[in-house]
This record gives structure tokens, sequence and C-alpha cells, in this order.
């Protein structure tokens, strides 16, 4: 997978056995200043399909401290006025591992959710919805409760970017969409 910026147009290509054949994938150019709006409107968007395509999301960060910080502002609903978004929840390497055990039950359990984390969470977690197997933390299992990825801070290489996407989309026809935020 690679992203290409030319003045003209903005394309995301992979080959198609690196991504999921379902898997949909956007680009976000925007300035730095408007990276949380743009966050805010695609997990309020989230919250809203929730009925019809499905409301679990995870939101990759690029180390712990960014994860605990948004965590902390998305939880805090006072902070962000009229927010209508899902269930936060986070992970990430810094958390004992009960505590990443509990924070993907949970997640697993809602409908509608996001998840912060780093990439810690790109490899190997099973994020399946709550109707299938809870088993968080099973190396290589489906992550088909995942319809919405955002890659908030970019991957340091081709590989995350490929295994951050494929969180979602995993399933036999099973749709999913990445957003890359630049």
């Amino acid at each position: 997978a690679f992203v290409s910026l030319r003045p003209d147009s903005m394309v995301i290509k992979s080959s198609e056995e690196e991504m999921p054949a379902f898997l949909t994938q956007e680009a976000i150019v925007c300035p730095t200043k408007q990276r949380l709006p743009v966050l805010v409107g695609l997990l309020r968007q989230l919250k809203a399909n929730a009925g019809t395509t499905g409301g679990r999301g995870v939101v990759f960060l690029s180390n712990c401290d960014s994860v605990d910080y948004h965590y902390e502002l998305f939880r805090k609903r006072g902070v962000i006025p009229d927010l209508s978004l899902p269930a936060i929840f986070k992970l990430h390497g810094n958390l004992e591992q009960h505590e990443r055990q509990e924070q993907l039950v949970a997640f697993a359990r809602e409908p509608c959710a996001v998840m912060f984390v780093t990439d810690v969470a790109a490899r190997g977690l099973n994020m399946a919805s709550s109707s299938s197997s809870t088993s968080a933390g099973s190396s290589g299992s489906s992550a088909s409760g995942v319809q919405l990825i955002i890659q908030y801070d970019a991957p340091c290489d081709r590989l995350d970017y490929v295994h951050r996407a494929g969180r979602t989309a995993r399933g036999i026809g099973t749709h999913g969409r990445s957003v890359l935020i630049l």
C-alpha cells in the first residue's frame, strides 16, 4: 500500500493479497488545527450510521501519551460540547495485561464503540463483535466487528499501514472503511 499525493489527485494503492476485498480506503488532507474537528466528525458519523453499517471503530495514534490524552478528552464529554459519540476505550503497551483484556472485552460487548490505540493493536488482536468470539487477545483472530479504522497519526511504513487498515473488513463479504488523516 502507498499514498501518492499529486496536485490533481490522491491515490492509495495496495495489492489485492495485502488488503481485504471489501475495504474502502480514504485519505483526508487537512491543516493541523482541523485534525481534531475531522476526528470528531468521523466519530459522529460512526455513531449516526451504527444502525445500518455497524458502529465500532479503532483510532490509531502514534504513542501511549497521545492515546491517553484523546481517551480522556473524549471521555469527558463536557470538554467538547454537544458530542453524540460511541462508548470510548483505549489500548496501548503501558496498560497492564488485565487492563488491556478488560478494555478489549468491554469494547467487544458495545454495539457502538471506539477504541484509541497504538500499533500494539495493529496485529493479532481479536476485536470481533460480541456476537462473535470475545476471546480478546487470541492471535490471528477475525476483527469482523470493526467497521471503521481511523489512522489519526500516519503509520511509519507501508506494512504498518496495511496492518492497521486490515483490522476491518476481515470476514467474507464484510465491508470496512479505513481513513488516513494527513
